[in-house]
């Protein structure tokens, strides 16, 4: 955006908070949280309240979150997705395991971030080039999100056959009792 160079940077101050509570609330709602352990669904609530209230003061100039502050609270609502995925998972909701490889990424993008922040290079074993070069910023947060971004969108389709398949036995089942 040659002509609006501040373009970008605005860009990602607004699609920081929504990312970050979209995500929260796939993880509800692919886990069905609500239902299952509405006490962390609260506490999942909690986090984009913060989010919302942080995106809010730092907009208005109430109160400036420097990087690290604003992380920390994402960290911890990231890491509370994970507990559960490893909850679910471990109790027999095989589906969890897409959660936990995409979280996998997700950690590996926060822990970039924060460390970048104190002053360290996970990555200074790759190229320097501007593709590896985001994956080592303060954006690096958002590449490794991308990446998890697909392994959801594996998570999606197989929750979306296993329903295909599902509505398929439900209309076998009802042919099945009108026959007889």
């Amino acid at each position: 955006t040659p002509n609006y160079p501040s373009f970008p940077f605005y860009l990602k101050k607004v699609s920081e908070p929504i990312i970050i509570i979209s995500y929260i609330n796939f993880v509800r709602n692919f886990l069905l949280i609500k239902n299952r352990h509405p006490i962390w669904d609260k506490g999942l609530k909690i986090f984009m309240v913060l989010i919302i209230l942080q995106f809010l003061a730092n907009v208005t100039g109430i109160y400036h979150f420097t990087g690290i502050t604003r992380v920390m609270i994402w960290n911890t609502a990231t890491l509370c997705c994970v507990i559960l995925a490893f909850i679910y998972y471990f109790h027999g909701y095989a589906k969890a395991r897409f959660l936990i490889v995409g979280q996998f990424f997700i950690l590996i993008g926060v822990v970039v971030t924060a460390t970048h922040y104190a002053g360290f290079d996970l990555l200074n074993f790759l190229p320097k080039s501007e593709f590896f070069n985001y994956f080592r910023s303060p954006s690096s947060y958002f590449a490794f999100g991308a990446v998890e971004s697909i392994v959801f969108s594996f998570a999606l389709a197989d929750k979306y056959n296993m329903m295909q398949k599902e509505s398929v036995r439900m209309k076998i089942e009802k042919e099945k009792e009108k026959s007889e």
